[in-house]
């Protein structure tokens, strides 16, 4: 009650954006590319494995035959929910990945070397 008045409850938040939005969905996408990048080079295995979908599962298991070694890395976005990232030392190898969002986070859902 205001003012001696029956009011319904202020309803207006449900109406505002959400952060579900197409611009912070790319922006989420971005920051889980470039994170999963630097782990990668920065040998972070614990911060990597909450990255795979257990359908990618076998596939990184092939790619950690041959572990990656570099100093740096560069994400390109594809569109699609899909990345290649280089990762780059003493050579360069390029990998593709196609992510989706599962339980409010992106995980890797394909992948392959290039």
């Amino acid at each position: 009650m205001i003012a001696g008045r029956d009011c319904a409850p202020l309803s207006f938040v449900a109406n505002l954006p959400t952060t579900k939005g197409r611009t912070t969905h790319m922006a989420e996408l971005k920051d889980t590319l470039n994170r999963h990048a630097q782990d990668v080079v920065n040998g972070n295995v614990a911060g990597l494995m909450g990255d795979f979908a257990p359908e990618a599962m076998a596939k990184i298991m092939g790619l950690a035959a041959n572990p990656i070694t570099a100093m740096s890395f560069e994400v390109k976005e594809l569109g699609n929910n899909e990345a290649e990232i280089s990762y780059i030392g003493a050579s360069t190898r390029k990998i593709w990945s196609k992510w989706s969002e599962t339980g409010g986070k992106f995980q890797i859902v394909d992948v392959k070397e290039l």
